[in-house]
């Protein structure tokens, strides 16, 4: 990387703060790698060639960030598949927590990328000691599976019409926007804006103008992307906790922001959109339809038309699974 992107790299760290991934923080756009589809990249160690009964090695799982958005401690999990098969060791230290009989999290966040050529913070997780239980009078191949859990959010932009009809000549409220997205498996890839309607006293600066917005999504990579609405406000996606609620084949619609007013969220979204849920039908993509989203709370007629940004905010857990076969050889 020259020293032009090392400069761009450590003026984006200042002026983002280089965390602001949490559930629990503002929507704010920020800065960020932006069009790339990649989240949480998981890798496992090379398996040994072939072991013998009870002859034991070290597996090792690694995760890094190559998108936009920093991932907190405890939103990536890897779990071993059919663990009862193998005898391990799970030890808890800088980069890894116990989760049950089986499992691990990340004890550090994990940075954002910020340049395509420099991906974000990586995390080792640790299987000590394996060794697979069951004697075979013959050589087999045994599958070695690793789950994978994480928590994503997807940031999108898109300059919105602020007019009193559709009849403005600064800008159109009636039609597609172009959409800009941070790094991230799942991409706002249309923003439609189908009219704009003005209520209220505009002569006295009063007046309210909504508009309904169409919101296209799609998904990259084999990952199983679900999510669920909780019921307290307070509650977040998480790998680590179980949920009744959770929706196989659904992302979230966490927000809407329209330039400084405040989010539209929780049950704000549902009376808007009908739910906060998107569907992700078999070829990665969906759709959700928002009526009479508030584009601008005090428009007079001094003001005139403008364009404003509009943030979209989606997040989502993201799971998938890798398997390499391991040789065993006869006892």
């Amino acid at each position: 990387m020259n020293i032009q992107k090392a400069i761009i790299v450590i003026l984006l760290v200042i002026i983002s703060g280089c965390i602001g991934g949490t559930q629990k923080a503002s929507d704010d756009f920020g800065m960020g790698l932006v069009g790339t589809d990649k989240g949480i990249i998981f890798e496992m160690s090379d398996l040994p060639p072939a072991i013998g009964a009870n002859q034991a090695f070290n597996l090792e799982i690694s995760a890094t960030n190559g998108g936009s958005y920093s991932v907190n401690p405890g939103d990536v999990l890897i779990s071993l598949s059919s663990f009862k098969s193998f005898d391990f060791n799970l030890k808890e230290d800088f980069y890894q927590e116990k989760v049950g009989e089986n499992g691990v999290t990340n004890s550090n966040i994990l940075l954002k990328s910020f340049d395509s050529d420099v991906t974000g913070d990586s995390a080792l997780f640790l299987f000590e000691s394996m060794s697979y239980k069951t004697k075979s009078s013959t050589d087999i191949q045994v599958p070695l599976t690793i789950d994978t859990c994480y928590y994503y959010s997807s940031l999108a932009s898109v300059n919105v019409c602020v007019a009193k009809d559709t009849s403005s000549d600064i800008c159109s409220s009636s039609e597609a926007k172009q959409v800009v997205n941070q790094g991230s498996p799942v991409k706002v890839t249309g923003v439609e804006q189908i009219g704009s309607i003005l209520t209220g006293a505009a002569d006295t600066g009063q007046g309210k103008i909504t508009s309904n917005i169409r919101i296209d999504v799609s998904t990259s990579g084999a990952g199983k992307f679900e999510s669920y609405s909780p019921g307290d406000p307070k509650n977040s996606l998480s790998c680590t906790s179980f949920q009744d609620a959770v929706t196989l084949n659904t992302v979230r619609l966490r927000s809407i922001q329209v330039g400084s007013q405040q989010p539209i969220k929780g049950e704000k979204i549902v009376n808007l959109c009908g739910s906060n849920l998107i569907n992700i039908d078999s070829e990665g993509k969906g759709s959700i339809n928002c009526n009479s989203v508030l584009l601008y709370g005090q428009y007079s007629s001094a003001i005139g038309d403008f364009e404003e940004r509009m943030a979209i905010t989606l997040d989502y857990l993201n799971s998938d699974s890798i398997t390499k076969n391991l040789k065993v050889l006869a006892n």
